[in-house]
């Protein structure tokens, strides 16, 4: 018998294995020791409210128990350090510190998207710090047996224990919607039992403070005699207001008005949406609070009750918004292209961009002069036909949603200079639209502007993506006609690209210098030299100089056997004569000479847009160190070898210093390399005292370093004038570069030059707004902010080299398609959001009947406070002495008062009663404790919510483990 029990292996267990639970207690232990629970320094008391307006800060681990996930979560209120207000610092209790503190006493009546993210246990119990177990089955998703409740619970009070955790713990039964917790909290010598209840329908007694005082003081120990301190408050809501603004899009519909419907006020002309969802109102209540009493000192049951709105010491109004604005919504619909990948190819086909041909016009400068734009149009309508009337496919309406019509609205708003009998807004600079926080975007009103907001519009409103691409292919092929035609962009600010500005911007300026080097060179305009006032420069020095212009001064483009010729030396008497003499440099004379050193006319700088500037920078690093060597060779190659410049790092790096010295050589035959240094590099003429204490100069050591750039590049240097140079700055080339980088662009793309035009010009919409509506003062502050984050933002974008381009033009020095790297723009559209749904808030604030026929500085003066308060503001009545002053802003609050005289009973829609009793609670309290000679209580606390026939309950009842009671 014997032996067969020992053959059977079946019956032997072994009992030393750990079990599921005690896996659990070790790593609920573990991770509690990590996030050192255990410390009860938790720094200050609370402030007033403060808990629903702090941040928080969570920490998170996920656990495998029994093959089901156990996610474990510690909750951290982040409480900055406050000068202003001394508090003191918490005892060895924290938990019952924050359970008994009345500063958090009740939260919001509504909670709004900021305080949705607190967490449930924060709003019952006030708790500043907690963790939460929430189990979760592979079937429910939550558990719904007793059984594993007292699993998970039991393993949390074993290791709350042995941990002596100072944070209370919870675990989410139930469903998760429901919000139902079980926790504990452990101290040396104390445990505090939280609890939930909700009832649907709860016995009457319990929604009246009088039933509520019976239930908790039988939770309470037999010796306790302390009266409890008790916090109610009323909450009643009251009419829901409601303002109609319908939307109006620009080019599109106009909204009807009528007696139920406003108009919002503008000054001039956004092609923005604005207005207001139909569903979009304000919901308003009344809350009447009672701070701080003692359980005998009010009566509430279903009979009788003294907490009406008359009685209360203290009463707000609060208000809440539900507004979406088509303003908002158009910016955030923008936001979606960001990772937009479409070519336009895609919605408008291969050959969009109407590029001329020579059969179209002979010659258009001899057509069309500046600035005789009339011409224009006639022919653009030359454009549209050919010899048979049939429509071109230059310029024949282009695939999408939109209609011809539409088309041409928007061009006509985008270039009102070329179409000037039809256009309704001009360009227009107006003082207020100054931008003090140097947005790197554009001018305001200005072309850039004006085609994002388009672009913006058309995206939302007008056919999506489709309209989007099939606006910025008109945009970009009207463009080519400028260009064919040699008429400047209207719209762009005059000069150079600035990179101060956006990149869309940089690249139009660029387009416009093109142009207008262009028609200079083709209508033969000799080049204006700047007017110099020197002291100096001599009458027999300007009378040389008007004899030195009498030959014109112009660029133009040469082949290599050309530049070649140009660069041999001159012969003859021709080769004496000095040539391209700007002015003398003050009384400077040439070293080896007695001539004066005079300053040449050199070739206008090298304009460049900041992604050309990145590529250059891109370049310069790749080589590195050796980069000046290599150039040097190149340099060599050129003029020894005559071969033809074809890297642009070389060009980069000597082309404008080649062409300097030449020019400096040509204006003073005879000078030397320490001459041209004195000119072009004054602070390598360095000044220095020989051995009898004489003033002497001499090259600074980089300048006679062998090797030197500047060394062989003047070594290499032909005595060539301006005038027979070849141009640094091929305008043509650089024109279509723009051209090509305009008409290949993607979705996305389009969206990263234009978002922050786009982000400007709606701030600028929203002042435009409130200064019409005078509210502007209410505002600015917030406008301000969110116009200093948008610099921030704008200057925060960088450019980075993509992959290389297979739209590339051929005329392009480089094969990288450089992008725009763009932070995330949705915390600035959010706070544009919340400014719009402010402004809402205070149309619908000054609605109100109670306030009808105030003046409007009393009543912005109230509603500055619920921008402060967050929604809040107090109607707390005053009563004045005779005599005495009267504010007049306490007007406001005595008519909001004075609506609350008559029966407010049928507008109560909850009630919250928080009872607290412990030590340290009120003086009041502590002196009657101390005169009965009662022993201390542990920190008893029952919450309870009435809503209108529901009920939750939320205790958290202390004991001593130590001694029972």
């Amino acid at each position: 018998m014997a032996e067969e029990i020992d053959d059977n292996g079946f019956y032997r267990e072994d009992f030393s294995a750990e079990s599921d639970w005690e896996i659990l207690n070790a790593q609920l232990c573990e991770l509690f020791q990590k996030w050192e629970l255990a410390n009860t320094d938790w720094g200050r008391n609370f402030q007033q409210n403060e808990l629903y307006q702090c941040n928080w800060k969570i920490e998170e681990e996920l656990l495998d128990v029994k093959g089901n996930q156990v996610v474990v979560t510690y909750y951290r209120a982040d409480l900055k350090s406050s000068d202003r207000v001394k508090t003191k610092e918490l005892n060895a209790s924290p938990m019952h510190e924050d359970l008994l503190s009345l500063a958090n006493n009740f939260g919001p009546p509504v909670w709004d998207d900021k305080t949705k993210k607190l967490h449930w246990l924060a709003r019952f119990y006030g708790l500043r710090r907690f963790v939460v177990l929430n189990p979760r089955s592979e079937q429910n998703n939550f558990i719904t047996k007793r059984s594993e409740f007292s699993f998970y619970f039991s393993a949390l009070s074993v290791v709350g224990a042995e941990v002596c955790a100072a944070v209370p713990m919870f675990v989410q039964i139930y469903d998760q919607k429901w919000n139902f917790f079980l926790g504990l909290g452990m101290t040396s010598y104390m445990r505090t039992n939280f609890d939930l209840v909700a009832l649907e329908q709860p016995p009457q007694d319990y929604c009246y403070l009088s039933g509520l005082l019976t239930m908790f003081k039988e939770k309470l120990p037999r010796h306790c005699k302390q009266p409890a301190l008790v916090s109610v408050r009323n909450t009643y809501a009251l009419d829901t207001v409601k303002i109609r603004v319908p939307m109006y899009v620009p080019f599109g519909m106009t909204p009807l008005v009528d007696e139920d419907r406003s108009v919002i006020s503008l000054s001039y002309f956004t092609a923005l949406p604005h207005g207001y969802f139909p569903d979009s109102h304000t919901k308003i209540f009344a809350i009447f609070t009672w701070p701080e009493l003692t359980d005998n000192m009010v009566i509430d049951s279903a009979m009788q009750t003294q907490f009406v709105p008359t009685k209360a010491p203290g009463g707000a109004i609060h208000q809440v918004v539900y507004a979406t604005s088509y303003l908002s919504s158009c910016i955030k619909h923008f936001h979606n292209l960001i990772t937009a990948k479409n070519a336009l190819e895609s919605y408008v086909g291969r050959n969009f961009t109407g590029t001329l041909s020579p059969s179209d016009v002979a010659n258009p400068l001899e057509q069309l002069t500046k600035p005789n734009l009339g011409k224009f149009q006639s022919y653009r309508q030359m454009k549209r036909s050919n010899e048979g009337g049939q429509q071109s496919t230059a310029l024949k309406k282009l695939p999408g949603p939109m209609h011809e019509h539409e088309l041409n609205q928007m061009l006509y708003y985008l270039f009102p200079d070329l179409h000037p009998e039809v256009a309704l807004f001009p360009y227009e600079a107006s003082d207020w639209l100054k931008d003090p926080h140097r947005v790197k975007s554009a001018l305001a009103d200005s072309l850039v502007h004006r085609l994002s907001c388009l672009l913006a519009t058309c995206n939302a409103h007008f056919g999506g993506k489709s309209g989007l691409a099939q606006l910025w292919a008109t945009f970009t092929r009207e463009l080519r006609l400028l260009w064919d035609c040699c008429i400047t962009i209207p719209g762009v600010a005059a000069g150079f690209p600035d990179t101060r500005t956006c990149l869309l911007h940089q690249k139009l300026q660029m387009l416009n210098v093109c142009i207008e080097r262009r028609i200079q060179r083709e209508q033969g305009i000799r080049i204006t030299e700047p007017q110099w006032s020197d002291s100096s420069v001599l009458e027999d020095d300007k009378e040389e100089k008007e004899a030195d212009n009498d030959t014109e001064e112009e660029f133009y483009d040469c082949d290599e056997d050309e530049a070649n010729r140009s660069a041999s030396p001159l012969k003859g008497v021709e080769a004496n004569k000095p040539e391209g003499r700007l002015k003398r440099l003050h009384d400077l004379k040439l070293l080896n000479s007695q001539e004066y050193l005079y300053v040449p006319i050199t070739q206008e700088p090298v304009p460049k847009t900041e992604d050309q500037l990145q590529d250059d920078a891109d370049v310069m690093l790749k080589l590195g160190p050796t980069s000046g060597l290599f150039a040097l060779e190149c340099l060599k190659e050129i003029y020894i070898n005559c071969v033809f410049f074809t890297d642009h790092v070389t060009a980069m790096m000597c082309s404008t210093l080649l062409s300097d010295a030449e020019a400096f050589k040509a204006a003073n035959l005879n000078a030397e390399f320490e001459d041209f240094i004195r000119w072009y590099s004054p602070n390598d003429w360095e000044e220095y005292l020989d051995e009898e204490g004489v003033k002497q100069h001499k090259l600074s050591a980089r300048m006679k370093a062998e090797g030197n750039t500047w060394q062989m590049v003047w070594e290499q240097a032909k005595p060539v004038p301006v005038a027979r140079q070849k141009r640094l700055f091929d305008d043509t080339n650089e024109g279509y570069k723009v051209l090509n980088y305009l008409e290949t662009r993607n979705i996305g793309e389009i969206y990263g030059l234009t978002i922050v035009p786009l982000l400007h010009s709606t701030i600028l919409k929203l002042k435009n707004i409130f200064t019409n509506s005078y509210v502007f003062d209410l505002f600015s502050e917030a406008l301000d902010e969110i116009l200093a984050d948008l610099s921030r933002y704008a200057r925060d974008i960088e450019i980075v080299a993509g992959s290389p381009s297979s739209t590339t033009s051929s005329n392009s020095n480089s094969d990288t398609n450089y992008i725009l790297q763009l932070p995330n723009p949705m915390a600035i559209t959010k706070k544009i959001e919340q400014l719009e749904m402010q402004y809402y808030q205070y149309e619908c604030f000054k609605q109100m009947p109670e306030l009808s026929n105030m003046p409007l500085q009393q009543i912005q003066k109230k509603f500055q406070e619920i921008l402060k308060n967050q929604g809040t503001c107090t109607i707390t009545p005053r009563h004045f002495k005779e005599g005495e002053i009267v504010d007049k802003s306490s007007e406001v609050e005595e008519r909001l008062m004075a609506s609350f005289k008559q029966d407010m009973q049928e507008k109560l829609i909850s009630k919250d009663y928080v009872i607290r009793m412990g030590e340290g609670l009120t003086k009041s309290v502590e002196s009657e404790r101390d005169n009965e000679n009662v022993k201390p209580v542990m920190p008893q606390f029952l919450r309870a919510i009435v809503t209108g026939e529901k009920l939750r309950l939320c205790g958290a009842f202390t004991e001593n483990t130590t001694f029972l009671d």
